[in-house]
């Protein structure tokens, strides 16, 4: 993490490709960089080893292949792993902002409480919405979703991703640390993380429909 007078920078890894740095869809231009810069100096100290970057910026998506500080060959980046896209932060943004009714509506809670949100946040980080954001902090997280609003108040805060934020993973079975005992609040999370993953995937289709 680089620390400036206005800012952080997160550098995310990734965790499956070997000597990879990610450039997410929604990074900074001066994020950007720092993961350039970054990349060819590691390349430097280790000149026996390949780097790479994946940028998934609009305009950018491209894989690129560092060695002895220098960058040697570029692919296009079309499908993520696994056959994953990258994230739409566009979409992810209006998901978070609807999940509150669509839950609601389907009677899985009477009221919509903004500790849910961490729920969406650990799917984010676990790649069900797509990849590229897997490493997000829970402060960056919360900047990149300031416009989402609860009664006119911002509604995702870094100290509610913390504390709420769910363990282990969502395929397996959420466990939360702080209703180690109440096994309804460990069913609650489950539905609403399906409910978040629905309403991601179909907003997305019908962004793509003609």
């Amino acid at each position: 993490m680089k620390e400036t007078k206005s800012h952080y920078s997160f550098i995310a890894i990734s965790e499956k490709k070997p000597n990879t740095l990610i450039v997410s869809e929604g990074d900074s231009d001066d994020n950007a960089q720092l993961v350039y810069t970054t990349i060819k100096a590691m390349s430097l100290d280790n000149p026996d080893k390949n780097y790479f970057v994946e940028d998934y910026r609009i305009g950018h998506r491209k894989r690129q292949e560092f060695i002895k500080g220098r960058m040697m060959r570029e692919f296009p980046l079309i499908k993520g792993e696994e056959g994953d896209d990258p994230v739409d932060l566009e979409v992810l943004i209006e998901t978070f902002r609807l999940i509150s009714e669509v839950v609601v509506e389907a009677g899985i809670v009477t009221k919509w409480k903004k500790r849910y949100y961490a729920y969406g946040y650990k799917l984010l980080t676990e790649n069900k919405f797509g990849i590229g954001y897997d490493h997000i902090s829970p402060m960056k997280f919360a900047d990149v979703m300031t416009n989402v609003k609860i009664n006119g108040e911002k509604a995702i805060t870094e100290g509610a991703i913390e504390k709420y934020k769910p363990q282990k993973t969502f395929d397996n079975g959420w466990k939360l640390s702080e209703y180690e005992n109440n096994q309804l609040e460990h069913d609650i999370a489950n539905l609403i993380g399906g409910k978040f993953i629905d309403l991601y995937f179909q907003l997305k289709k019908e962004k793509l429909e003609p």
